[in-house]
């Protein structure tokens, strides 16, 4: 069970527990994986809570552009597609101590969504439906934008869901 807990200590998990837009397949992989916040020193903003921005060993950090907007993202691991997208005010360092765990069973795509992090941030585009079409444009870039797992926290969930209800067949383990 993927589990997020806000708080330092030992998962939340509960017995039973499901991840919600996960296919059966990916749950049972990500049933050993429990998450913890990860937490900057003390006295710092919660900007630090987001990782001191080096990039995990096995991943590499890359721009490209998708139309008229640079994409910043990570990438790293081998196996089925599993995307992580951010919520607000955050980028793709809210997945940092996260990253080399999912590594081991996914090949991982860890965006900074327009505006966020460095990609780009043009005075427009900000809706859901262009920031997923960015999405989309950066996963057929890479090559990836087949058979997908996606997950998303706080607005990268809505980003999520705009992107599996254009592309309902990249997404066949969305629920």
């Amino acid at each position: 069970m993927l589990t997020l807990s806000v708080e330092e200590g030992p998962p939340v998990n509960k017995p039973g527990q499901r991840a919600v837009g996960v296919s059966t397949a990916d749950r049972r992989s990500l049933d050993r994986v429990a998450v913890r916040r990860v937490v900057g020193p003390p006295g710092v903003g919660e900007g630090a809570a987001m990782g001191d921005g080096r990039v995990p060993a096995g991943f590499t950090e890359q721009r490209t552009q998708v139309g008229a907007v640079a994409i910043n993202y990570v990438r790293g691991g081998r196996g089925p597609t599993l995307v992580l997208l951010h919520g607000y005010p955050q980028c793709w360092r809210m997945w940092r101590g996260l990253l080399p765990e999912l590594a081991d069973s996914y090949h991982v795509i860890a965006p900074d969504l327009r505006g966020f992090g460095d990609s780009d941030a043009p005075p427009d585009g900000y809706d859901k439906k262009t920031v997923a079409a960015d999405l989309h444009g950066l996963l057929t870039g890479l090559g990836l934008a087949g058979d997908i797992r996606l997950v998303g926290h706080d607005v990268g969930t809505m980003v999520a869901y705009a992107y599996a209800a254009a592309h309902p067949p990249r997404c066949p383990g969305w629920c």
